[in-house]
């Protein structure tokens, strides 16, 4: 009975000893603030954060925020050990991002000549001698740095040239002179050309109805007319072509 005790309660301390030993995982678990750096191992794109990947991987890997072809790209170590033999999980904290914003939005924001894009844009906060251009066509560049304001207001060139220029494209421009002298040359020999045809066709008419010599004589002066204010015409278009090309 003795031994039959002490048989149990060694089964019970075993057993219980099984319960509270953790269990052992081969992998482990990377998170990040914010989410979605790139995790690689060497060249390989392992995925982004949250990833789980194999313990063994650890020393070959590296985060990069925001990422790996960026051209501001933040490289980040990872231990070479997991926190603890249970699945454990590597927190990473990606450097502060700027939200940079201009008026009037839409300037382009450059540093280093490299564009980065236009605003409103977030920036990781560049390091101290690195400017930020910020830029809009029509209106004066802005050097901006991580102590100023995070919206940029941009100041006009020229406030009164700009107002002139939308004024005078938003009236009507009158066309040259010459121009107008061109279209009224040949609105003017097309409707000739026309009334002198319908001339000639009705002296022709007459002619063929009387036999009258002198009514053929007309009709071949109308169409003499009527091939000269064509000639006129065709002038036109091919000067207004030339002013086209």
């Amino acid at each position: 009975m003795k031994y039959g005790l002490f048989f149990i309660a060694l089964l019970t301390l075993t057993a219980y000893g099984q319960d509270i030993e953790p269990k052992y995982s081969a992998e482990v678990r990377i998170e990040s603030e914010p989410a979605g750096m790139e995790i690689y191992a060497g060249d390989s794109l392992i995925g982004r954060t949250p990833v789980t990947t194999a313990k063994k991987l650890l020393p070959t890997l590296k985060a990069y925020w925001p990422s790996r072809r960026a051209w501001n790209a933040e490289v980040i170590d990872l231990p070479d050990e997991a926190p603890d033999n249970t699945l454990g999980v590597i927190f990473l904290e990606a450097p502060k991002l700027v939200r940079l914003g201009s008026i009037p939005a839409g300037a382009s924001v450059n540093i280093s000549d490299s564009l980065l894009g236009r605003t409103p844009l977030s920036i990781p906060a560049p390091e101290p001698g690195v400017s930020v251009t910020v830029s809009h066509p029509g209106y004066k560049s802005q050097t901006w740095t991580p102590d100023s304001s995070e919206l940029v207001y941009l100041e006009p060139i020229d406030l009164g040239a700009i107002q002139e220029v939308r004024t005078e494209k938003s009236g009507f421009e009158m066309p040259e002179p010459a121009i107008l002298l061109a279209g009224a040359v040949g609105i003017g020999a097309g409707i000739a050309a026309v009334l002198l045809k319908q001339h000639a066709d009705d002296e022709y008419d007459n002619y063929l109805a009387s036999g009258n010599e002198s009514a053929l004589d007309s009709s071949r002066r109308y169409d003499l007319y009527t091939g000269i204010a064509l000639v006129a015409l065709q002038a036109v278009i091919g000067y207004f072509l030339i002013e086209l090309l």
